[in-house]
């Protein structure tokens, strides 16, 4: 990852010889421009550069280069990853310790192939991209990740040594890493669990990798299963892979790699190497309802990790249909501010037992978000309507969504419900969830999903929906797909539910259209005017220019107020 210029100017210290260790299988330099020269320059390995390495290959007639063959940290399965990915098999040898290392006793609790796949598609999972960034973001499979950390740990006495974790979980992406820690933190899993990226992992090594791959709907392509990034991606996964030494754990969706994770891509060659190398686990036979007593059971006697406790009890929960709605209910009774929700789906069975919390919530002053599909998209389309139009008229914020399968509760900015139950239809279908009570995971929950957003831009002041400024019909919040546009970094926008209508597609962190053109702020009267400024456009007052304060202008402004009758009747 040395940028050629710092080891030129190492070098340079030399008066006979220079040695360069490393491996260009790994991670090259980060370059942060855009320049195509400083790519060409910088971006660039210095193996590549001195001829050593082309096209991620050894020039073996090369005379200054000398191979080190033999690796003696990997287990053979996970080596036989790594050969199959990138080195080859004449090129990469086992040290003979290898064939006779046992695996550690700690990871009996998971099967003793050293390849597992953990598969997510029974959690029924949604993947969202971080605002600002084209960074992917999953609650569900950063939640199962933990689990099998914990799961891990429970088993393993805490380790003597400052700084030395016996297992690491790598995600490819940064949303996603800031996820895992605050799910570690909360957890009390520091001592044991390192978080990183592929990037901040190279150079380290753990007993256990767990790999959460984070991928699922509603996107359907990556920069991984891109099969024009085959070579820069089977760097990253080499560099996951190769920190484990003894157990290697994928956690995916088999049902999205199945259908878009292809041969022909750096993802794919490694997918289908596990599919046939690794033991296949479906997430719940691992992490279900009975995990935190299993975790407790397995960590008497050996100092090893168990759920932290405050003073209303375990902060740590996973809860199933027998146990999860009287603790629910009863948090939601007890909000004192706030409780921000995504609901999949209202059913005829589950919602009149949950209703009735809501409603008292409500009647004591809790702001309460709920974000849900469109009712055509429902079954059950009357009934949908019905409960969303009670809700509205009990104050609460009901936000159509596109695109956002989740069945998340945030409560107060402190206790997250996650998983695969749908709490508003639930008929008591196998399905669990997580109760989480830690204010800082509750924060970057929020903060991925643009909650404050949310609130504030897609209601208008009159407190009715808001609605498209050129045709009247609802606005809804849309989760784009990557594929709209490569360089699109505001996932989440707030677009218009009418098909024909194509004008109106909009970021959610930006303010509601001016339903009237600004007035002078000083006389009250003096309408603003349009001024060009640089390549937007603001409203400017022509009798106080520097005065009254500049607006910036959004599309919708001024065009077409919608007065309270007509919206009702969208």
């Amino acid at each position: 990852m040395a940028l050629p210029p710092l080891i030129f100017l190492a070098a340079a210290r030399a008066s006979k010889r220079v040695i360069l260790v490393g491996d260009f299988w790994q991670l090259p330099p980060i370059v942060r421009s855009k320049s195509p020269t400083a790519k060409e320059r910088l971006g660039q390995d210095i193996f590549h550069l001195a001829g050593v390495a082309k096209s991620m290959q050894p020039v073996d007639s090369c005379r200054v280069l000398t191979a080190l063959k033999i690796q003696e940290r990997m287990r053979t399965p996970i080596a036989d990853v790594v050969r199959e990915l990138a080195y080859g098999h004449a090129r990469f040898v086992d040290a003979e310790k290898i064939h006779t290392r046992k695996e550690k006793e700690w990871l009996h609790v998971f099967p003793s192939n050293p390849l597992l796949i953990v598969d997510t598609a029974d959690l029924n999972s949604w993947c969202g991209r971080e605002s600002g960034s084209l960074s992917r973001f999953n609650f569900n499979s950063a939640t199962a990740s933990v689990d099998l950390a914990a799961l891990a740990a429970a088993s393993a006495q805490k380790p003597k040594t400052e700084g030395e974790r016996r297992i690491g979980i790598v995600t490819p992406y940064a949303a996603q890493r800031r996820i895992l820690q605050r799910l570690v933190e909360a957890a009390g899993l520091g001592e044991w669990v390192q978080v990183g990226t592929v990037h901040t992992f190279q150079g380290g090594e753990a007993d256990l990798i767990i790999f959460d791959s984070v991928l699922d709907d509603p996107y359907w392509s990556a920069r991984l299963t891109n099969p024009h990034s085959v070579s820069e991606v089977l760097r990253d996964l080499n560099v996951a892979v190769t920190r484990a030494r003894d157990k290697f754990i994928f956690v995916g969706c088999s049902d999205w790699l199945n259908a878009h994770a292809k041969p022909e891509s750096a993802l794919g060659r490694l997918w289908a190497h596990l599919v046939d190398h690794a033991e296949f686990v479906p997430a719940l036979d691992l992490i279900n309802s009975g995990f935190f007593s299993r975790v407790v059971n397995a960590s008497t006697g050996i100092m090893g990790w168990t759920p932290p406790q405050n003073q209303q009890g375990s902060k740590l929960e996973k809860l199933d249909e027998s146990n999860f709605f009287p603790r629910f209910t009863a948090d939601i009774r007890a909000a004192k501010k706030n409780v921000f929700a995504l609901a999949a789906f209202f059913g005829e069975y589950r919602w009149p037992q949950v209703q009735p919390a809501f409603a008292e919530a409500l009647s004591f002053g809790v702001e309460v978000t709920i974000l849900t599909p469109p009712p055509a998209h429902a079954r059950n389309r009357a009934y949908v309507e019905q409960v969303i139009e009670n809700l509205r008229s009990l104050g609460a914020v009901v936000v159509l969504t596109s695109g956002l399968h989740g069945k998340d509760v945030i409560l107060d900015e402190k206790i997250v419900y996650t998983g695969s139950m749908n709490w508003s239809s639930n008929r008591g279908r196998l399905e669990e969830i997580h109760r989480i009570d830690s204010p800082e995971y509750a924060r970057i929950c929020l903060d991925s999903l643009q909650a404050r957003h949310i609130r504030q831009n897609t209601v208008q002041a009159n407190g009715l929906p808001r609605v498209c400024p050129f045709c009247g019909h609802i606005v809804h919040v849309v989760n784009q797909r990557a594929n709209l546009r490569e360089w699109e970094r505001q996932p989440l926008k707030a677009g218009c539910t009418n098909e024909l209508c194509k004008r109106y597609l909009r970021p959610l962190d930006e303010r509601l259209p001016l339903s009237a053109i600004p007035l002078c702020s000083i006389d009250g009267k003096t309408k603003y005017r349009l001024a060009q400024r640089g390549k937007g456009k603001v409203w400017k007052c022509p009798k106080h220019p520097s005065k009254c304060p500049q607006i910036k202008f959004v599309p919708g402004d001024g065009e077409l107020p919608i007065n309270d009758a007509a919206a009702q009747n969208l």
